[in-house]
């Protein structure tokens, strides 16, 4: 039946929507009760359809709903305090994928995974493991938006998270817009955040970076937008 479901791209999304939660939601529970080795292979079935060829799909209801499912998936793999580099380096290639789509409903669903992965992981993992295993390797980490360039025939992770940072605050949306505010508290109150992590540090006190946040505060029409600019620059006293 499952089998049967992923041949229809609008029942495919569901079933990765309804999958996606509930080894977000209920792990604990599915360990109890299947044990955790087959807890781990339903998991994996999960990512890999997320992952993998989910997040290759050109259908913009697969998108969509896959967009929204990578929160769920990075609960996961936070939740289960996962030291794979190879799946936190795709779970944050697919963030980002998405993340630079030109679709308001999908950029939003993965501004929120973003924030959420960003704002749970260990940013020292993150910045020692993470980013060099994903600099080392040639694969094109943006699949729906070809504007980004390459850095020495490589994409330079950091320059990427920022880029699409700085695209995603000015952009006209106050959706896209507030939610890349999100993303920037996140990280500005991960605990792990600390004087090592400069990578994330150089991303978070850019001058462009702080010059949109006022900017936002100063010019836009949208009330929700401005707050949320507001509660981003209040979290700059997070950091030591």
């Amino acid at each position: 039946m499952v089998q049967m479901s992923l041949s229809i791209p609008i029942l495919k999304a569901q079933v990765i929507t309804t999958m996606s939660k509930l080894v977000a939601i209920a792990s604990q529970f599915l360990i109890q009760k299947l044990g955790g080795s087959r807890f781990e292979t339903i998991r994996t079935s999960v990512f890999t359809l997320v992952l993998g060829e989910g997040s290759q799909d050109p259908n913009l209801h697969m998108q969509t709903r896959n967009s929204q499912a990578l929160t769920h998936v990075a609960e996961c793999f936070l939740d289960q305090k996962d030291t794979n580099i190879q799946l936190a380096a795709d779970l944050l290639r697919a963030i980002l994928n998405y993340a630079c789509s030109n679709k308001e409903k999908v950029v939003t669903n993965a501004l929120r995974a973003l924030g959420f992965y960003l704002g749970g992981i260990d940013l020292s993992f993150l910045t020692t493991k993470v980013i060099p295993f994903i600099n080392s390797t040639k694969d094109c980490l943006f699949k729906f938006n070809k504007k980004h360039k390459l850095t020495n025939g490589l994409f330079a992770l950091q320059e990427s998270i920022k880029n699409v940072l700085l695209k995603n605050l000015s952009d006209k949306s106050p959706k896209v817009s507030w939610n890349s505010c999100i993303v920037i508290a996140k990280i500005l109150e991960n605990p792990s955040l600390g004087n090592k992590c400069f990578d994330f540090i150089s991303i978070l006190h850019s001058q462009q970076t702080t010059e949109c946040l006022f900017n936002i505060l100063a010019t836009r029409p949208n009330l929700k937008t401005r707050i949320q600019a507001t509660k981003t620059l209040l979290c700059y006293g997070h950091v030591q």
